[in-house]
C-alpha cells in the first residue's frame, strides 16, 4: 500500500517502483519479526501511547527510520505503525491462573510445571 501511495502522490518513479516495494517490505517485515522477538529499542523504536486510557487495549506506536533514496522528497522516511493488544477478561484470568501456578512451584522449589 505504502509503495502505491508514494508512486499516487508522484514522489516515486515508476521505474524504481518494484525495487522500492521489496527494499520497503523486507525492512518493515526485518522490524516486526525484531518487535515479535521483543528486541525493538524502547522509547525510540516501540513507545507506549499513554494517551490511550483504555486499559483493556494499550496502544504502542512502532517507529523506525530507513534509506529512502529512490523518493523524490529526500533521504530519509519515517515509518510509523500503531498497534493494540487486546486482552479479554477470559484471558486475564488464564493469565492470572498461569501466574499464580508458576509462583507456587516456584515457591515449592519447583519452577517448571510437569
Amino acid at each position: 500500500m505504502a509503495a502505491n501511495q508514494e508512486f499516487a502522490w508522484g514522489l516515486l518513479d515508476s521505474r524504481r517502483y518494484n525495487k522500492y516495494k521489496m527494499r520497503l517490505e523486507a525492512f518493515v517485515e526485518e522490524k516486526l519479526d525484531r518487535a515479535v522477538a521483543g528486541s525493538l529499542t524502547p522509547g525510540t523504536e516501540v513507545i507506549f501511547l499513554a494517551r490511550s486510557k483504555r486499559e483493556d487495549a494499550p496502544m504502542f506506536e512502532f517507529r523506525w527510520h530507513r534509506d529512502a533514496r529512490e523518493l523524490r522528497v529526500g533521504k530519509r522516511e519515517q515509518i510509523r505503525h500503531y498497534d493494540a493488544e487486546l486482552i479479554q477478561k477470559a484471558q486475564n484470568k488464564e493469565i492470572d491462573r498461569a501466574i499464580a501456578v508458576y509462583e507456587q512451584r516456584a515457591s515449592d522449589g519447583r519452577e517448571t510445571v510437569s
